[in-house]
């Protein structure tokens, strides 16, 4: 884990969604001490929504922030918190397993790589908050069919 340099992260900073760009611009949020530029990848696991055949190629609408689905997460809500803009994953199925009630027909389970070539991550228990920059693929990212 390394901390990048102030020019390198403004750099990275460019390459962020709009809305997450102004916010930052604005002062209104920082990311959170301790959020990674530089790190291996490390294995992810995230819920996804799709119909209950639907297993076609992850893409970005599989990988939005709250902000992104127009939605409030559980419990306390503050817009101005960096989380908010973050895409959510588990570092463990079983946690995301538990979290969210699984299984349902027609949420299910992927699992890929969160990696900084597609930006900072900020881990806390198991639970990684992922700042996704704006051209990111997911290719790496594939369905878990057995669970």
């Amino acid at each position: 884990m390394h901390i990048m340099n102030k020019e390198k992260e403004f750099d990275l900073y460019k390459t962020f969604p709009s809305i997450l760009k102004c916010k930052i611009d604005n002062k209104e949020i920082e990311l959170p001490l301790g959020t990674n530029f530089n790190y291996e990848p490390i294995l992810a696991f995230r819920l996804v929504i799709r119909d209950i055949d639907d297993y076609s190629p992850i893409e970005k609408r599989d990988m939005l922030s709250y902000f992104e689905m127009n939605k409030k997460p559980r419990g306390e809500f503050d817009i101005n918190d960096p989380e908010y803009y973050s895409v959510s994953f588990f570092k463990n199925k079983e946690c995301l397993k538990e979290s969210f009630k699984l299984p349902k027909p027609k949420k299910k389970i992927v699992k890929g790589y969160v990696h900084q070539e597609g930006g900072p991550e900020y881990t806390k228990n198991n639970h990684i908050s992922w700042w996704l920059c704006a051209d990111i693929g997911f290719d790496d990212f594939s369905f878990l069919k057995d669970d």
